[in-house]
């Protein structure tokens, strides 16, 4: 069974293995042999210890072969040994259908009279078995169907380490394992003849015909027998030549010349569109074997939906046919039935009714069973079939109605819910009724077409219970009834007819109600004496012989009425008088008016509308207005002619209840009234003035001179005061009046002081350091000392700070310029020694700072427009520099500054940094001399002057200004997008594009398009070149995008 396995032979030498397979035969033991000792299941070889054995396999010369399952020394020493062992045939190879993957089917062993070789099997291709090292195994995904192929033969092929080979076929046996039932096939009830049908149409392709069982025939056209071998075997038109099979046509049949049938009766046809149909009789309908014609009864093969029984059915109805799809068709099957129904039960391979059992629809729908099959082997399987119950019509039941009762000569209307209220239908049908009708002599009956009826007795007729018949419809059958209904007798009563008076407005009138009033019995008439006052407040005194008197309320016409109670002492009927009063005019009612109030000096305009708000005119008449008027002292009234009107308060006149006359007209009369309004007193903005020195101009730090000062009231009644204010003080500033004492000094939040009895000819103010330029806001308020309303006059004086020249000293200073526009001079604190450079932050670069002026100023321009000014000699200037000295309180050296112009000299400006941006856009000018310029964020302009310079834009849209003649210069942007870098060049405005310069772009750069009314070229993104003017002079530039002059 491996390696290291040892046999000690009778010379006392010791055999050993040495690999897996390797095996000892007698020659290899001095030729010792072996022999078999007898017994079942052992034998022994003299002078032989074996150990390690166990596991491996022994072969006896007459082709046994078995497998070691125990060595012992039997007789306790070395001298004999019992090897136990399996024995099997090399032919007796099995397997159990439906084994699993990987399932060891046999073990293989090889004999090669070279002892020493190892051996390798392989099986020829084949779907069911492999072998893995050397042991037959089930293949992944074998199909081992014994009851579709019980025999397999095997090539397997054994190939020794030199590569020799041997083949030899193998057989294995399928041994037939007992399966359980897969399905159980329901169908319809398929003994009623009924069912024969046509299932396809003519021409239409047989898919197959399945048999009922075993010893089926069917003849081919070779005269070829073709016999079924168990039940549900198939004959196809494969199996039968091609043949084929077609539908001929008719109602139930058809054939295929050349085939004879027979034995296939309850079998199964099934057509290529899906129709199937159970065999039911067989038949060579041409007398000959040419033709055979097959009946079949085609249903549903939806089990879930074809199995019904019809409710009431009686007991032993079948329901439903089945049989058992098994893998072992030749196994028996037993039945039962699980119905917690309790309605239904088995008879053979049938579903039926129990007797007795009640089938209702209108109970339940439908019912699931269970069916289980089982195999003689008792494996079974279980499944759930759903029976519908078909509703069967059952008629309804009408019952009697009574319809109550009507009065003589009335009509009674009642509806079909009324005929329909005793009947009922078992299945819940909706029900109908039709057919309704009386006998003439009782009355007449019409259908009114919505559902109801109406009932009308003849003309004086009364009794009871007069019949009415109907019919009553569940939509298939119908049944009928009778309702019935009382005509009550009545008296016939008195008719009171209408009257009409006329009167006036007013006025009142007499009459009698009864002179137009009857009785078919011809009774005595009164009516019921009463007062009465009617709904529009009329007064009414009607008598019991019908005389009335009526008198209208004041003022009113239009139409009023009155309602009166007739008897004929049994029965009464009621009449109506209408009375139609005409109109008389009545005047307006003119209402006084309040119009509110106006402001002194001011007009209000009021319209007719508010004149008439209090007015009325009992008649309704529409109303106007005219006469219009106002006491002069007041003021006055314009009719503006649009339905409007304007009241101009007389000047500085103010007041309350000012009365303005009107008059109300109806179109007939008229009537007077007064409106009223109030003149609210107003403050009047008073006269404010200053001197003619403005805009003031002055120093910050240092006391500036106002203008003098004037205010005075317009309103001279006395009614008014006087306040002064000056606002928009800057925060720090000192407001004073020289010898009037007064002063103020403005702060956050509180930059507003009262001047009122201040100095106003000695004022002035104070900005602090660094001040900007600002104004003065000068506001004069009178205030109307009745109702508090103010009026104000504003005034402005400009301050301007003065523009200051500001010069730095040696050492440390913070050089800063106040609100206007300042210069700051440049001032050399020393010089750079060698060991210092300018450095780039952005690009790297580094120039060296040696010799070079070194300041350690901080440049604040403030407000305004600021210029750094550089000296004659050689300064560098730097927005961070922190090795020159420090400003207490500053920030970068370079603040607020516009302009930078460094002068002659070879200069450095740097304005990259890694601690401040400064991105307000700046002009830097190097003049004169070999400048290094550079500058970062912010739109900026670099002109480098005669001299070989060298420019660095950095982000932003910057500008690089350069003339013929100025040097050979070096230009870079700064690379990146966003923004359009520039070089200008100066003095070529009048001539077309290189006219006096040349351009020359580097590889990867191209002009993106040119111009020249323009006088531009566009180049693509961070372009580089050189531009090379006629004189020799040049610009290397990199990272531009335009070029114009």
């Amino acid at each position: 069974p491996g390696s290291d396995v040892n046999l000690l032979d009778g010379a006392g030498d010791t055999l050993t293995t040495s690999s897996d397979h390797n095996y000892f035969d007698h020659s290899s033991l001095g030729n010792t042999g072996y022999n078999y000792m007898g017994g079942n299941d052992w034998f022994a070889d003299n002078g032989i210890s074996i150990s390690g054995l166990k596991g491996g396999t022994v072969v006896f010369s007459d082709g046994t072969t078995g497998e070691i399952d125990t060595v012992s020394n039997g007789a306790g020493d070395t001298e004999s040994a019992y090897i136990y062992y399996r024995a099997y045939e090399d032919t007796d190879i099995t397997v159990n259908e439906n084994s699993s993957d990987g399932q060891v089917v046999a073990t293989l062993s090889a004999t090669d009279p070279d002892s020493g070789d190892s051996f390798t099997y392989t099986i020829e291709d084949n779907p069911n078995f492999e072998i893995v090292g050397n042991e037959v195994r089930v293949k992944d995904g074998a199909s081992l169907d014994y009851e579709s192929d019980n025999l397999f033969n095997l090539d397997i092929t054994v190939t020794d380490s030199s590569g020799a080979s041997y083949t030899e076929e193998f057989s294995l046996n399928l041994k037939d394992v007992n399966e359980a039932p897969t399905d159980i096939i329901f169908r319809p009830d398929m003994s009623d003849q009924d069912n024969l049908v046509q299932g396809a149409s003519a021409g239409t392709q047989i898919v197959g015909i399945y048999a009922p069982g075993s010893g089926v025939n069917l003849l081919d056209g070779t005269q070829n027998t073709l016999t079924t071998s168990s039940d549900h075997n198939y004959f196809d038109h494969n199996s039968l030549g091609n043949t084929g099979y077609n539908y001929m046509g008719g109602n139930d049949w058809f054939a295929d010349n050349g085939i004879s049938i027979s034995g296939l009766k309850g079998g199964t046809v099934v057509f290529a569109d899906g129709t199937t149909g159970v065999i039911d009789t067989v038949s060579n309908g041409s007398g000959s074997s040419e033709s055979a014609y097959i009946y079949y009864r085609a249903y549903d093969p939806d089990e879930s939906t074809n199995i019904h029984v019809d409710e009431n059915a009686s007991g032993g109805t079948v329901v439903a046919e089945f049989n058992t799809s098994d893998a072992d068709q030749s196994d028996d099957h037993s039945y039962a039935l699980n119905d917690p129904s309790g309605l239904f039960e088995l008879s053979g391979n049938k579903i039926v009714v129990k007797a007795g059992a009640d089938v209702n629809y209108e109970q339940q729908t439908s019912y699931d069973v269970e069916v289980t099959s089982t195999d003689a082997n008792g494996l079974s399987y279980t499944e759930t079939l759903t029976i519908h119950v078909d509703d069967i019509n059952e008629g309804p039941i009408a019952g009697n109605v009574d319809l109550g009762a009507t009065l003589e000569d009335t009509s009674v209307i009642f509806t079909a819910s009324d005929l329909l209220a005793s009947s009922s239908d078992v299945d819940g049908d909706k029900l109908s009724v039709s057919n309704v009708s009386v006998d003439a002599q009782y009355g007449t009956v019409t259908d009114n077409g919505d559902g109801t009826y109406s009932f009308s007795p003849a003309a004086d007729y009364n009794g009871t219970d007069v019949p009415l018949s109907f019919e009553v419809s569940d939509g298939t059958a119908t049944a009928s009834a009778t309702a019935s209904l009382d005509v009550t007798a009545v008296d016939d009563g008195p008719v009171a007819t209408g009257d009409s008076f006329a009167l006036k407005e007013d006025q009142g009138v007499k009459g009698n109600v009864l002179s137009n009033d009857s009785d078919a019995d011809g009774d005595s008439l009164s009516v019921v004496a009463e007062k009465i006052t009617t709904a529009n407040g009329g007064t009414v005194v009607l008598n019991d012989d019908g005389t009335f008197s009526y008198s209208p309320a004041a003022d009113f016409n239009g139409t009023d009425s009155f309602s009166y109670t007739l008897s004929d002492g049994t029965t009464t009927d009621t009449g109506t008088v209408t009375l139609e009063v005409s109109a008389d005019n009545d005047g307006p009612i003119a209402g006084n008016v309040d119009l509110g109030a106006t402001l002194e000096d001011t007009s209000i305009t009021f319209s007719a509308k508010d004149l008439l708000a209090s007015s009325s005119d009992i008649d309704g008449d529409k109303l106007s207005v005219s006469s219009v008027s106002v006491d002069a002292q007041y003021g006055t009234v314009t009719d503006n002619g649009d339905g409007t009107y304007s009241f101009s308060p007389a000047a500085d006149y103010n007041g309350t209840d000012v009365p303005l006359s009107f008059e109300v007209s109806d179109g007939t009369a008229t009537a007077s009234a007064t409106a009223s309004l109030d003149v609210t007193a107003v403050a009047d903005a008073p006269i404010l003035a200053t001197d003619s020195k403005t805009p003031v101009v002055g120093n910050d730090a240092s006391a500036i001179e106002l203008p003098d000062i004037t205010s005075t009231l317009t309103d001279v009644d006395g009614s008014e005061t006087l306040t002064l204010e000056i606002s928009a003080i800057p925060d720090g500033a000192v407001l004073t009046d020289g010898k009037g004492g007064n002063s103020f000094t403005a702060t956050s939040g509180n930059n507003t002081v009262d001047v009122s009895g201040w100095n106003l000819n000695d004022l002035t103010v104070t900005p602090v350091k660094g001040s900007p330029d600002f104004n003065l806001q000068v506001t004069a308020t009178s205030t109307e000392t009745s109702n508090g309303d103010t009026a104000s006059t504003v005034q402005s004086i400009s301050i301007e700070i003065a523009d200051q020249v500001i010069q730095g000293t040696v050492g440390t200073e913070n050089l800063q310029g106040a609100g206007g526009d300042d210069t700051l001079n440049y001032n050399a604190d020393g010089t750079w020694s060698g060991r210092y450079a300018a450095y780039n932050v952005e690009t790297g670069e580094k120039v060296s700072l040696s010799d070079d002026n070194r300041s350690s100023d901080v440049f604040d321009g403030g407000d305004g427009y600021d210029t750094i000014l550089g000296t004659d000699g050689d300064d560098a200037l730097f927005l961070d520099d922190s090795y020159s000295g420090f400003v207490d309180g500053a920030e970068a050296r370079i603040q607020n500054i516009e302009e930078i112009d460094m002068g002659a000299g070879d200069d450095i400006v740097d304005m990259t940094s890694n601690t401040y941006t400064y991105d307000q856009g700046i002009i830097v000018k190097g003049g004169e001399g070999n400048d290094t310029l550079w500058t970062s964020t912010g739109d900026d302009t670099l002109i480098g002057g005669t001299g070989n310079d060298s420019m660095y834009g950095g982000a932003g849209s910057d500008i690089f200004v350069f003339g013929a003649n100025e040097g050979n210069d070096t230009v870079d942007g700064g690379t990146g997008g966003g923004w359009t870098d520039v070089i200008q060049l100066s003095g070529f405005s009048d001539s077309d594009s290189q006219q006096g310069w040349t351009l020359t772009l580097d590889d990867g750069s191209t002009i993106s398009s040119t111009d020249e009314d323009a006088n531009e070229i566009l180049l693509s993104d961070d372009a580089s070149g050189t531009i090379t003017f006629d004189d020799g002079s040049t610009i290397e530039f990199d990272g531009i995008e335009k070029i114009v002059w």
